[in-house]
């Protein structure tokens, strides 16, 4: 059962996939009501634990199960770690246990005292195999809904919240770069967020509205990564990159900046290509190397696709997720 705002995009998928959905506003961190929502269902379906998956809902879950039986799991993805000092003592003793995505999120739990044993590394699992690179009809099909279904250039996609730490105001630069090294290239900026109108400025006044395409947000991201040539992540930040995961996944060479944990995902020149942070030339440059050598960028695409099958399958991350519920609710008895 998944507590999501009425009419969001995880109720849609919930629904889709015949998930049972709670509605709740999540309005925010003191949103008594939400909580007084989720308090009256634990109660009355005796659920046994509470998993939150961001900072609004981690303190709602919290809120919600104070002085009940519940046991409280927290994940973490990047951004959202938990205070120092007393203004994050609620965040660190309301959760029974806290899952990262990397090992390098783990320390900096520890970092804000947040004990190494209530802390457990489950990588983001996604299904491997399933986006083929179409050519042909099915590969128009993909990308008429964007005006390009007889576009024959390379693609180049990038799926992210249009926010300023995910670099896209860099990749934006690099497509005029690009541009003059390959003038039938098109990226996509796949993704809605704050910076949206900053960046069609941005294109605006570079006068690359040919070259780089703000599609917005698309609720099945597949079609686009199997028409898709090349992924790029051009984060500058030290978060979990779940998109570099699912492109690799996908089949798809990817270029990423050379930081957080886009370093641990790729290995250089053989799972993927890295570049220096806030460098859109060296996108720009790794991108045309990658297309203009289809054999090496394949071999690229299989060892990243092998590598995903190895450390990020769907089901090692439902058995550690089923395992791990497991352990608390017996912890809770």
């Amino acid at each position: 059962m998944i507590a999501c705002r009425p009419g969001s995009v995880v109720q849609r998928l919930a629904r889709r996939r015949g998930v049972q959905t709670i509605p709740v506003l999540l309005r925010g961190p003191a949103d008594v009501s939400s909580a007084r929502t989720l308090r009256g269902y634990l109660a009355r379906h005796g659920v046994p634990v509470i998993h939150a998956h961001d900072r609004v809902s981690q303190h709602l879950s919290v809120t919600a199960t104070f002085g009940g039986a519940a046991a409280r799991v927290t994940s973490l993805r990047g951004g959202d770690l938990p205070r120092r000092g007393l203004a994050g003592l609620l965040g660190r003793v309301g959760v029974d246990r806290w899952i990262t995505v990397s090992e390098r999120l783990a320390g900096d739990l520890a970092g804000r005292s947040v004990d190494p044993s209530r802390v457990s590394v489950m990588p983001r699992g996604v299904a491997v195999g399933t986006c083929d690179h179409p050519r042909g009809p099915r590969r128009g099909a993909a990308l008429a809904p964007l005006g390009l279904a007889s576009h024959a250039g390379p693609v180049i996609v990038t799926a992210a919240c249009l926010s300023r730490h995910e670099g896209l105001s860099q990749l934006v630069t690099a497509g005029a770069h690009l541009r003059a090294l390959r003038d039938d290239a098109v990226i996509l900026i796949v993704g809605a967020g704050e910076q949206r109108h900053f960046l069609e400025a941005q294109v605006a006044r570079e006068a690359l509205s040919d070259t780089v395409r703000l599609p917005g947000f698309v609720d099945d991201i597949d079609p686009l990564l199997a028409a898709a040539d090349v992924y790029v992540a051009p984060a500058a930040g030290n978060g979990f990159h779940s998109a570099i995961v699912r492109a690799m996944a996908a089949g798809l060479p990817v270029v990423a900046t050379d930081t957080g944990d886009a370093r641990d995902l790729i290995a250089h020149e053989r799972s993927g290509v890295l570049v220096p942070p806030n460098d859109p030339h060296a996108i720009a440059q790794a991108v045309h190397r990658v297309l203009s050598h289809p054999e090496w960028a394949a071999g690229l695409a299989n060892s990243g696709r092998r590598l995903v099958g190895e450390r990020h399958s769907v089901a090692a991350m439902v058995h550690g997720h089923r395992k791990l519920y497991a352990q608390l609710v017996d912890g809770h008895r």
